[in-house]
């Protein structure tokens, strides 16, 4: 028993504590099943690193402040006026536009779902490892004017200029009502 408290105390000096917590279990299976030093040792990385990937999601899918989580298995796609597939959304959800540094813009009228679109395929995005950031263009322009007076919005800046997709939001709505000064937005 002291040397199971000893290969504990080392995988949490090691920071394994996901591999430290599955140690004890673990040994009593690998004593049942005759496994050997390298089966355990494997199970034990591996229960590690898929700790640390779902941590990294989870870390990121925080950072990309979303208003809300949105997978696309959720989405209906039977209302016509939306203009877009379940096919076309599954091609969007390879990203090869993103590898590509393509733009996808989302235009129509309020309720079709394109925010919950643009969410569900930056969702995806940070899964497939992507560094995400999702922000309404009135979010964005008082970010930017404030960036030099506001620690939050220096912070926040820095976030945007290093994310691999920015998911810009209610890009209409900021063209018509903006108290953060005047800008133009171009559709095409």
């Amino acid at each position: 028993m002291a040397e199971l408290a000893n290969v504990t105390r080392l995988l949490k000096e090691l920071s394994l504590k996901e591999a430290a917590n599955k140690i004890d279990v673990l040994a009593a299976d690998a004593a049942v099943n005759n496994m050997t030093p390298l089966d355990v040792l494997e199970i034990l990385l591996k229960c590690e690193l898929e700790f640390r990937n779902k941590s990294n999601i989870e870390k990121r899918i925080k950072a990309a402040n979303f208003p809300y989580e949105a997978r696309i298995e959720e989405f209906d796609f039977s209302n016509k006026e939306l203009g877009i597939t379940r096919n076309h959304m599954n091609q969007l959800l390879e990203l090869s536009w993103l590898q590509q540094a393509y733009n996808i813009m989302f235009l129509g009228p309020p309720g079709l779902g394109k925010t919950f679109l643009s969410i569900a395929l930056g969702l995806k995005a940070i899964d497939a490892g992507y560094r995400v950031y999702f922000v309404t263009i009135d979010e964005l322009m008082k970010i930017i004017k404030t960036a030099e007076i506001s620690t939050k919005s220096s912070r926040r800046l820095k976030q945007i200029r290093s994310c691999d997709l920015l998911v810009l939001d209610e890009l209409c709505k900021a063209s018509h009502n903006s108290s953060y000064g005047k800008y133009i937005i171009m559709q095409s």
